[in-house]
C-alpha cells in the first residue's frame, strides 16, 4: 500500500496541476475560442495520461500479488505471439518488425505478469526505435532451470548514469521525455 500510494502521487501529481492548469487558462474571460481549444486538447492529453497511470498503477498492485503465485506451464513462443499481436498497430505504425529467436521452450511464470513484463519491454522498444527497425525477443536456455529472456532494440540505449535506476517503477532516464511522451 505505501509503494502505490508513493507512485500514484509521484506519477499523478504532474497531469493533474496541468489540467488544472488549462481549465483555469481556459475559463479566463481574456480566452480566445483558440486557446480555449488549445487549452481542452491538452486537458484531454493530461486526462489520458493520468487514466495509463492509474490503469498501470492498478495493474502493478494486483501484478505484485500474482507474482507471489507459483508459475504454470507456459511456452515463451506463445507469450511472443500474444505480445506481437496486442502490440501490432504500434509496431505497423512505426513500420518495425518483431522477431522471435530461440527454441519455444516451455517455462514456469505467471501468464498474465509475463506477458505484461514482455509487452512492456517491447512497447519501450518499439518508443525508442528508429522506424523500419528490428526488435528482437529471444530465448536461451541457461540451464535445467534458467532461461534467459532477452528484447534488443535498435535505438541510442540508455545512458550509463540511468542504468542503476531502470528497475525502479517509473523511472525515466529523460526528465524531458517523461508525462509528454
Amino acid at each position: 500500500l505505501g509503494q502505490f500510494t508513493g507512485d500514484a502521487d509521484h506519477e499523478l501529481k504532474t497531469p493533474l496541476a496541468a489540467i488544472q492548469l488549462n481549465a483555469e487558462m481556459a475559463l479566463r474571460p481574456q480566452s480566445t475560442s483558440e486557446q480555449v481549444r488549445s487549452y481542452t486538447e491538452a486537458i484531454v492529453r493530461q486526462a489520458h495520461s493520468a487514466s495509463g497511470t492509474v490503469e498501470s498503477l492498478l495493474l502493478l498492485a494486483r501484478l505484485s500479488h500474482a507474482a507471489a503465485r507459483p508459475g504454470t506451464p507456459v511456452l515463451f513462443g506463445t507469450l511472443c505471439a500474444e505480445v506481437q499481436q496486442s502490440l501490432a498497430s504500434l509496431l505497423e505504425g512505426k513500420n518495425l518488425r518483431l522477431e522471435v529467436a530461440g527454441p519455444d521452450v516451455p517455462m514456469s511464470a505467471n501468464h498474465d505478469l509475463a506477458v505484461v513484463i514482455l509487452k512492456n519491454l517491447v512497447q519501450n522498444a518499439a518508443q525508442w526505435s528508429p522506424a523500419g527497425a528490428v526488435i528482437e525477443m529471444r530465448s536461451e536456455v541457461v540451464s535445467r532451470r534458467r532461461l534467459r529472456i532477452s528484447i534488443t532494440d535498435r535505438g541510442e540505449g540508455i545512458p550509463v548514469k540511468a542504468l542503476p535506476h531502470v528497475f525502479e517503477r517509473f523511472y525515466r532516464a529523460d526528465p524531458s521525455r517523461s508525462h509528454a511522451q
